[in-house]
């Protein structure tokens, strides 16, 4: 943490940078950053045609098709997450956007995508230079972070635009906040920001969560680099008002949804989920560890180690150095990974694209912690050492950045045949199993596989029914009288000895292994058993599927 003393900064010294050190420093961030940004579209390859993945795309694009302009596609959109008790329609009117520019060629969605998630990096990045007068470095590593953490990585991949849009409102919300207490229209300044959390309230629903940050950060905020406690003024208590009445009238709305919803839409939705209930240690610890560590779910990986040690380092120094100032942001930080966590520790199925919006934290945390230590440390190698350590945050974040993309894009591929072999196939034989490895915890994948069917083929087939792999390789043994759908990843165990699957749709491709130091080749799989003319005979399968239902 940066925090400038009232008198200002003190005078040149040999462990505070000089002007052509600032120089040279910003054109190896540039030469950096545009690195990072040619590497970035090297593995990411936007131009290039991938299918839609096989979630949210086939309840999206059905309805879109249907539409005649964009505000009639937001509408119908809107109309369709209502009965599932979902209110977000500036997320609906983003969808239809992006159809009507696009259709549904996903090469217009990934350029698109591309285009948003890197202006979230360079705005990230002259956030923490100008409003937390973080050094080039320290705010190079911490913009870094919204392209090589897992979180960043998903939100490139998904195409889906309500996390990483709420990651933007919430950045120009964040932007206004930091100059708040300096400002010359503050009412104005409270009206934006308050709009602000608002429309990233309604792309996604969680962004409530940033409330807290949002409110720290404008009171907090005295000056670049400069934190205070919160004071009682008439302009800090008209902020609080405004923005806080703003927020809740757009959480109020997404409240009475939920409440006026059909709660047999609800119970049939995967949104049902969310609740108290789920509220385990395995849940809340996996969620917290996907919010705040920035490689893996790991804590020991390497990646998060040098990511631990910098921040601690940085901070202790800031710490010791003025602990109300150093202290007061801290709790800024904190408080949005910290409230991000909290929002979805009821939600059981928490996946890492969730946590963009509370990204920023982390990012504040890091960048702040290495500006600390260049500008006040006195020894070169305590400099060389935290240097290292984003190298190795950065490198191990890229490594584990093309096993993600690399397996995702051959899962799409496999996805996508899987539903052109069910279009073909089920309407010929009657009906269709899924195995997964656990179908209670995972109950909608026959639905999704039909409706992902339904997008891409216009097929209408019945809904695949899930059961359990041990369940599957039954079916499969018995002569079974239904297709069954296997994934290897679903069940890798399983299918050693069985009969030949009558269709295989695998996807190769291959990625860096830091711990092995070698190129690894690996595969997305899944197999399809058709019914033969026996196994429709067979009473043993019969009986099997009966029992099932």
């Amino acid at each position: 943490m940066t925090i400038i003393p009232a008198d200002g900064w003190p005078e040149r010294s040999k462990h505070y940078p000089s002007a052509e050190d600032g120089v040279l420093t910003r054109r190896i961030v540039t030469v950096a950053g545009a690195a990072l940004a040619a590497w970035s579209a090297w593995l990411l390859q936007p131009w290039r045609f991938s299918p839609f993945d096989r979630l949210d795309f086939p309840d999206i694009i059905p309805v879109l098709q249907q539409s005649g302009s964009v505000l009639d596609g937001a509408w119908a959109l809107h109309q369709f997450y209502l009965d599932f008790g979902r209110f977000f329609p500036m997320h609906a009117f983003s969808l239809s956007l992006h159809w009507e520019a696009f259709g549904s060629n996903p090469v217009g969605w990934q350029v698109a995508r591309f285009v948003l998630m890197w202006s979230i990096i360079v705005a990230v990045y002259l956030l923490l230079r100008r409003r937390f007068a973080a050094t080039p470095i320290g705010a190079l590593a911490g913009a870094s972070l919204f392209l090589v953490s897992g979180t960043a990585v998903s939100n490139f991949l998904k195409l889906q635009v309500g996390d990483s849009a709420g990651a933007a409102f919430v950045l120009g919300a964040t932007a206004i906040a930091a100059g708040y207490q300096r400002s010359s229209h503050p009412r104005r300044d409270a009206l934006l920001v308050g709009l602000l959390v608002a429309a990233g309230q309604l792309s996604r629903e969680t962004i409530v969560a940033s409330l807290p940050f949002v409110l720290l950060m404008a009171l907090c905020a005295e000056a670049p680099g400069r934190f205070t406690l919160p004071r009682v003024a008439r302009q800090n208590v008209e902020f609080v008002v405004i923005v806080s009445l703003l927020t809740l009238l757009a959480v109020s709305g997404a409240a009475a949804i939920r409440l006026t919803a059909a709660t047999d839409a609800i119970d049939a939705s995967y949104t049902s989920g969310y609740s108290l209930q789920s509220v385990t240690f395995a849940n809340v610890s996996n969620v917290v560890r996907a919010i705040f560590l920035p490689v893996t779910r790991v804590a020991l990986f390497p990646a998060n180690v040098a990511y631990a040690a910098v921040i601690i380092a940085g901070w202790t120094l800031s710490l010791r150095r003025d602990r109300t100032s150093a202290g007061t942001a801290l709790v800024v930080a904190l408080s949005l990974p910290l409230a991000g966590a909290v929002m979805y520790a009821p939600w059981p199925f928490f996946s890492g694209y969730y946590g963009l919006p509370f990204l920023l934290g982390g990012s504040m945390l890091l960048a702040l912690a290495v500006s600390e230590i260049e500008r006040w440390t006195r020894r070169p190698q305590v400099r060389i050492a935290t240097y290292s350590a984003c190298i190795v945050l950065t490198l191990l974040g890229g490594v584990m950045a093309v096993s993600s993309v690399r397996e995702y894009r051959a899962q799409s591929w496999v996805d996508a045949g899987v539903a052109r072999a069910l279009a073909r196939l089920v309407p010929a034989h009657g009906s269709a199993v899924v195995a997964v490895a656990d179908p209670i915890a995972n109950p909608l994948f026959g639905t999704d596989l039909r409706k992902y069917a339904f997008m891409s083929e216009g097929v209408v087939i019945g809904t695949p029914a899930e059961v359990s792999c041990a369940e599957g390789e039954l079916l499969i043994r018995a002569g079974t009288t239904a297709l069954v759908v296997r994934y290897v990843e679903e069940c890798p165990r399983v299918g050693v000895s069985t009969q030949l699957p009558s269709l295989s749709i695998r996807q190769s491709y291959k990625y860096p292994a830091w711990s092995m130091v070698r190129v690894v080749f690996d595969s997305v799989r899944a197999d399809l058993w058709v019914p033969t003319p026996t196994s429709r005979s067979s009473p043993g399968a019969a009986n099997f599927v009966s029992n099932r239902e």
